[in-house]
């Protein structure tokens, strides 16, 4: 299961940053930040990416504040 959880972060990691990468790459930052959904990949790019971090350095711990904030980046998505 660990592996499956792993697998998925680092999809999600590459996917976004691809993502982000081509649309400031056409947009620029300045006008690519003024999109409401490049604001909420950017914001799940730096959830996962940093949750992936702390997975590979086993620190990370899934405690309420751990759901709490990818709960509310999960659903700062369809709220924009």
């Amino acid at each position: 299961m660990k592996k499956l959880s792993l697998i998925y972060k680092l999809l999600i990691i590459v996917i976004s940053g691809f993502g982000l990468y081509l649309n400031f790459k056409f947009l620029g930052i300045k006008t690519g930040l003024l999109y409401f959904t490049i604001i909420s990949n950017l914001a799940c790019f730096m959830f996962y990416l940093v949750a992936f971090i702390l997975f590979i350095l086993k620190r990370l711990k899934k405690n309420d504040t751990y759901y709490i904030t990818k709960g509310l980046v999960t659903i700062s998505i369809p709220l924009q």
